[in-house]
């Protein structure tokens, strides 16, 4: 489980090595407050192609801040939030942003996330 401190870490570590390209949180005891943290760094990783955020369901409504940061990252490619379980309206609305603004999106995984509940 990461701690407030470790997720500061990583986003301090993302925003300084802008060529990490795969970031996999999967499983890792995500909550609202350290997805926060890392999602700053997520906004300044222009190189990110694939991130794995999958059986994180703490992170809640956190996700769509982290969803809405990528919409602006020109590679990313891969995304994995399954298994979030408790997916708001706020998170399928910067689902929405996030297709609607990026072009690289190949691979979108929302299994179990609860996400087609929340779509208009």
């Amino acid at each position: 489980m990461l701690t407030l401190e470790d997720s500061k870490a990583i986003g301090k570590v993302l925003a300084d090595f802008r060529q990490i390209r795969e970031v996999n949180l999967n499983n890792s005891g995500l909550s609202t407050s350290t997805t926060k943290e890392i999602a700053d760094g997520l906004m300044r990783a222009k190189q990110l192609e694939i991130l794995k955020l999958a059986n994180n369901p703490n992170m809640k409504a956190s996700v769509s801040t982290v969803l809405y940061n990528l919409a602006f990252s020109p590679k990313i490619r891969h995304i994995d939030i399954s298994d979030l379980q408790s997916a708001t309206s706020d998170v399928a609305e910067a689902i929405y942003k996030l297709i609607k603004i990026s072009g690289a999106i190949e691979t979108l995984n929302l299994s179990r996330s609860g996400v087609a509940r929340q779509l208009t």
